[in-house]
């Protein structure tokens, strides 16, 4: 089964499973390096959030009496998970552009 499906390909599309193209893709290695990044990510945010999600109870309603609007949170707490999220869609992002290029017959790339 697998011999058909293999020879019905075209042989540019055999290197990827073969392994015999002199250069590698990496463009899988950095979708999934990109996806565990996001992962961390959002793991982050949930921490953070929480974080503040305390601090604003506690400050917020000291006594139920009197409740406070305002809070002294900071937005710094948004940096590392911005910063990873960031890691994360320019390595994902890089690596689906490569995957498109790589699909793309030479033909078509050289005759324009």
């Amino acid at each position: 089964m697998e011999r058909v499906i293999l020879s019905d390909m075209h042989p540019s599309r055999l290197r990827l499973f073969k392994g015999d193209d002199t250069r590698k893709p990496q463009f899988a290695l950095k979708m999934t390096i990109g996806l565990l990044f996001s992962c961390m990510g959002v793991r982050i945010a949930a921490i953070v959030e929480n974080f503040h999600r305390g601090m604003a109870i506690r400050e917020a309603f000291p006594d139920q009496d009197q409740p406070r609007a305002i809070t002294g949170m900071s937005a710094m707490g948004l940096l590392p998970q911005v910063f990873i999220l960031g890691i994360a869609e320019t390595l994902s992002s890089v690596g689906r552009s490569e995957f498109v290029h790589s699909q793309i017959p030479k033909s078509d790339i050289h005759s324009r």
